[in-house]
């Protein structure tokens, strides 16, 4: 599985980045088997005051299609954690509808 992140100010520290492979690892990517890819942005929606961040996650399944989930946050971290329990839940319905439940 590919899993890329991004952010549109090009600016995406290495602690920000590992928060976001940890999060990503220990959520929806524990669906691994039924995930093909995974691309992770983010985006400042405030222009340079930073109050408010949108995170947008797309998860390219195996067999049937695409997950797409966006959130906002007054932090990056916030809308990420925002993210992954929306895609997990998403996850979940998807694959015990295809009967890929683990």
């Amino acid at each position: 599985m590919n899993l890329n992140i991004a952010t549109l100010s090009g600016q995406l520290n290495d602690g920000l980045r590992q928060y976001v492979e940890q999060r990503l690892r220990a959520g929806p990517l524990r669906f691994e088997h039924g995930i093909a890819r995974a691309a992770a942005s983010f985006s400042d929606l405030s222009g340079p005051y930073g109050a408010e961040q949108q995170c947008l996650l797309v998860l390219s399944l195996a067999r049937s299609g695409e997950v797409s989930i966006e959130r906002r946050g007054p932090r990056a971290r916030l809308a990420l954690g925002r993210v992954v329990e929306t895609a997990i839940r998403k996850l979940r319905r998807r694959f015990k509808a295809n009967g890929m439940e683990r």
